[in-house]
């Protein structure tokens, strides 16, 4: 018996391992948007749904459950290892509708999840005897604390040594083994009989009908609005955790603690009393209070680390959440079609669980905010929880529904001072801005929240947060992203930017009258840009230019145009979640399938992580683009590059002249000291040789191997200095005589 637990803890491990993975994966297919995690969530769930219904149902018949069970882990590795090895063909219906792709993606991912969908109820099935609760309990806690390890062993191990193909192998790998190990495990004669005696065709509470229903559609809610609380704390907590990829697995495997430690706990409690309409509606009264109170921890000026944040935000309602399955398995207790039922709560669960997260993701947030999200949140748990108890008895309705009234006061106060629960770190700097007389605006939408300051005072007082993180200020190191590379090329007619930002790299491109298209993942960003530019209205409505709301990996794969320029610009850090994708070998490559055969891809480096880091990232570029040109910041705070098939030459009377008019005025816009094109030529101070003398043998950056992501060991045990800007020299008196640079 033991044994099997210890198999379904592993199992547990491995689920959740895919879904780490798959959401990755399927970031190249959708770009790195709220459809590649909607997908993925979505698919995942909807499998685990249905899988739930069959096999619960066919887990009644007289067949050996145990068995069962070894063949659904057997073939959860065999259509995983069919997900890996399909994946590349996917690119075939690529250039295909969203629509497309995403039933291409389900059809993938679903056998596998259809058939870990299974694994819970029949495995119920098989070791039930005479306690239901507690071996649902049981298996439920040990298939959670199982995803718990494996959440956090594929973020801060397994990814970063063996890179997601070789992890799904040994995934795949520990999958079969399972299924292989329970025929090994012995039976106990006649299992199935012994439950079918013991069992009467009764629920222990004496339910109707109509109730069943009622709790059954009330697991539902309970499904969606969980996940969706997910979603919340996440972009709540992101701010003061940060957004490396171990700050979200951090949060998840927070969450998974709680409800494997609620699962746990259940049978206790449910011991003392079989009023389960009663007990559940306390569980969902009690998570819409913690709601609440996690609004308050965030929004309030506590003295609190980011660690006992994390830990009172989620860890308390989380414990409620794992309680509620339990519960609501203890329903049908004693009843002879127990995997089918149990399989359907499951599958009801876990179908909320779909419909929760796209709702709140594509529209709740983006409507109504974060905050007022979380309070609606919370008010449906409150609603829910306060009819289940009415319905177990009338007389309990007038106490549930007191808790109605803190919420309304709290959503009174949100109203009349609608700063005063935003998290404590995005307060203080607006309290900042205001001490300024600085503009400042707050925008949310289903990719990220965005804050927004203008001051007057300097370039530098005006700037981007999103999800809490500073991602860019005026600076004349995005004005050069756009002038240096069209300087170089002989005859630009067009230009692509990756990363729309504050659109200073947009503007600037503009003044040298050409076509410009620019790509930015977050679709309230560029609704700021008249903030920042007093002629943001005419920069707006410019004919060449175009703004387009998507991923850059995403439509540099899919443009059905070239280029003569592409500039790119990732947000930092270089580190945070999902910037490989624009780092990587593969998209250099999709890059520069759209460049015009002397096009030149630009791209900026900010200086602010380990050495290490950046010579696998020069290292991408440098494997894709056999001509380079090295430019560094004029305050010496990072690095461009200039990549091309053809050599770059910097041609001065090109320089000369179209260094004039609007150009120059644009360049010189927030500096006293006017930039001269001989300070614009000592920028440049080396090529690929000086690049290959700094990477040597460095392995560069890939899809499949995103080690600037997942960094934790290799930081840990090897510690690197942050990259020295000193790295380019010395500068060879070849290059500059090539160049005709004479420096002063």
């Amino acid at each position: 018996m033991k044994r099997l637990y210890v198999l379904f803890t592993i199992s547990g491990a491995l689920g959740l391992l895919y879904q780490v993975i798959w959401a990755r994966m399927l970031v190249l297919i959708f770009g790195n948007t709220t459809y590649s995690t909607t997908t993925v969530i979505s698919v995942f769930m909807g499998g685990l749904a249905i899988g739930s219904v069959f096999f619960g149902w066919l887990s009644d018949k007289k067949i050996n459950n145990l068995r069962l069970w070894g063949i659904l882990e057997f073939l959860i590795g065999i259509s995983a290892l069919f997900v890996l090895i399909a994946f590349p063909y996917v690119k075939t219906f690529y250039t295909g509708s969203t629509s497309m792709r995403f039933i291409i993606s389900a059809l993938l991912i679903l056998p596998p999840t259809f058939f870990m969908g299974g694994t819970l109820p029949v495995l119920i099935k098989h070791l039930n005897q005479n306690n239901l609760t507690t071996t649902v309990s049981k298996l439920y806690f040990v298939n959670t604390l199982g995803a718990f390890i494996g959440t956090l062993l594929t973020a801060f191990i397994l990814l970063e040594i063996f890179g997601m193909e070789l992890t799904v192998l040994f995934a795949a790998w520990a999958n079969i083994s399972l299924g292989l190990v329970s025929f090994t495990i012995k039976l106990k004669k006649n299992n199935n009989q012994i439950n079918e005696v013991t069992h009467a065709n009764a629920h222990r509470a004496n339910y109707s009908k109509s109730t069943i229903i009622f709790i059954m559609l009330s697991f539902f809610m309970s499904g969606a609005i969980s996940l969706s609380y997910e979603i919340v704390w996440t972009r709540l907590l992101i701010s003061s955790l940060g957004t490396y990829v171990y700050a979200f697995a951090t949060i998840l495997a927070t969450i998974l603690l709680g409800i494997a430690a609620g699962a746990i706990i259940t049978p206790a409690i449910i011991a003392k009393s079989n009023k389960y309409a009663l007990m559940f509606g306390m569980i969902q009264i009690g998570i819409g209070l913690l709601a609440v109170i996690s609004i308050l921890i965030l929004g309030l000026d506590l003295a609190m680390s980011a660690p006992i944040k994390l830990i009172s935000v989620l860890l308390p309602a989380s414990i409620l959440m794992g309680m509620s399955f339990p519960v609501v398995s203890a329903l049908f207790e004693n009843s002879q079609r127990l995997g089918s039922q149990v399989g359907l709560a499951y599958s009801l669960n876990t179908a909320g669980s779909i419909v929760g997260p796209i709702v709140t993701g594509f529209f709740l947030i983006g409507f109504i905010g974060t905050n007022y999200t979380l309070l609606l949140l919370a008010i449906l748990n409150l609603t829910v929880g306060g009819l289940l108890v009415a319905s177990e008895n009338k007389k309990f309705a007038p106490f549930a529904f007191l808790v109605i009234f803190p919420i309304s006061a709290i959503i009174i106060t949100a109203k009349t001072s609608p700063h005063i629960y935003l998290e404590n770190s995005i307060k203080e700097k607006i309290a900042y801005y205001e001490s300024q007389g600085w503009d400042w605006k707050i925008l949310e939408d289903e990719a990220a929240s965005i804050l927004a300051f203008a001051g007057d005072k300097s370039p530098s007082d005006k700037g981007l947060i999103i999800d809490g993180v500073q991602t860019t200020t005026l600076t004349i190191q995005t004005k050069l992203l756009a002038h240096l590379p069209l300087f170089l090329h002989e005859n630009p007619k067009n230009m692509l930017i990756i990363a729309f930002g504050m659109g200073t790299t947009y503007r600037s491109a503009l003044a040298h009258d050409i076509y410009v298209d620019a790509v930015e993942l977050v679709p309230s960003v560029p609704l700021t840009f008249e903030m920042f530019f007093k002629n943001g209205n005419e920069v707006l409505n410019n004919p060449k230019g175009k703004i387009i709301i998507n991923d850059g990996r995403n439509y540099i794969a899919l443009a059905d145009k070239k280029y003569d320029v592409i500039a790119i610009d990732p947000p930092p850090p270089i580190n945070a979640a999902g910037t490989t994708v624009l780092y990587s070998q593969e998209f250099y490559e999709d890059a520069k399938k759209i460049l015009n055969q002397e096009g030149i891809l630009a791209a900026w480096f900010w200086y602010g992580s380990s050495e290490d880091d950046f010579k696998m990232l020069f290292a991408s570029m440098r494997s894709v683009f056999p001509h380079i040109l090295v430019a560094v910041s004029p305050d010496g705070r990072g690095v461009f590059f200039f990549g091309s098939e053809k050599k770059i030459v910097i041609n001065k009377e090109i320089l000369n002249k179209r260094y004039q008019g609007l150009v120059y005025q644009d360049l010189n816009e927030w500096t006293n000291s006017p930039y001269s094109a001989q300070k614009l030529m000592e920028l440049f101070v080396g090529d690929e040789k000086t690049v290959d003398r700094f990477v040597k043998n460095a392995t560069p950056l890939t899809d499949n191997h995103p080690k600037t992501e997942y960094f934790f060991l290799r930081h840990k045990l090897n510690p690197r200095p942050n990259i020295n800007p000193d790295w380019v020299h010395p500068i060879p008196e070849t290059f500059d005589k090539m160049h005709r640079i004479i420096r002063l």
